[in-house]
């Protein structure tokens, strides 16, 4: 991992794509319902897959680039078509920064127009992706609750603990190996077999670094704090997510030499 973050730090382009982005849907938040919410602590484990957004680890309603903003009691009309508007521009910022991961992982340098072609080509594919991660999220949730009555909640968190590392890889794969959002599933639960400690170990770090940055942001909760844990947040997760394609690209690696024995 600390790789990884050495290699960003060569690359520090990297994060400025996701913190760009989690600073506009910051100020449109705020400028569609206002700074909200109470300081408190309180440690989110982020489940979400998508672009690293501090949103992810907070429980206030407060960014555009979030579906928690639809939870706010004082949201206007107009919010919904906005923050749709958001998702599908997040969608299509989501298909050039795992293609600038690839290229980093490769050692590559990344242009901007290559991220621009890779987000217009890969933007449906993403959205769609996006779409079913949160459906099956809201499926688990039910129908633990459905189920388990009173510790649905928690055997349904737990499950999506256990899927969300299981497949770790599968937003990767999409554009790894250009595959289709089925095939992207299975290929990511091979992958994780191949790698499946660092993956484990990794997806750990991620988990803590995460519930850490939002706690600390949730304690202290003014719009700088915010903004501080925008740009800490979006670092500290593009490190991660380049230690991930680090090992994919090993683990792919692996796998085409074992075809070839």
């Amino acid at each position: 991992m600390l790789a990884a973050f050495r290699t960003l730090n060569r690359h520090p382009g990297l994060a400025i794509y996701p913190i760009a982005l989690d600073f506009f849907g910051f100020v449109l938040g705020v400028l569609l319902i206002g700074f909200g919410g109470d300081s408190g602590l309180s440690f989110q484990i982020v489940l979400g897959m998508g672009l690293p957004s501090v949103h992810h680890a907070l429980d206030a309603p407060l960014f555009a680039n979030g579906m928690n903003l639809l939870g706010s009691t004082v949201k206007p009309a107009y919010a919904l078509p906005i923050v749709a508007a958001m998702l599908l521009l997040s969608a299509f910022a989501q298909g050039g920064y795992i293609a600038a991961l690839r290229q980093i992982a490769e050692g590559k340098r990344v242009a901007f127009t290559q991220y621009l072609r890779y987000g217009r080509d890969y933007w449906l594919r993403f959205a769609l992706f996006n779409a079913i991660v949160y459906l099956g999220k809201m499926s688990c949730v039910m129908i633990g609750a459905i189920l388990f009555a009173n510790i649905g909640p928690a055997a349904a968190f737990i499950l999506f603990v256990i899927l969300r590392v299981l497949y770790a890889y599968a937003e990767f794969t999409l554009i790894v190996d250009n595959a289709r959002l089925v095939e992207a599933f299975r290929n990511s639960f091979r992958y994780m077999k191949q790698c499946f400690v660092p993956t484990v170990l990794t997806m750990s770090v991620m988990f803590a670094a995460a519930g850490l940055i939002g706690m600390l942001v949730q304690w202290a909760w003014t719009p700088a704090v915010v903004a501080l844990g925008i740009v800490v947040y979006g670092y500290v997760m593009s490190g991660i997510q380049l230690s991930l394609m680090l090992l994919l690209q090993q683990a792919r690696q692996d796998h085409v030499s074992y075809m070839h024995m």
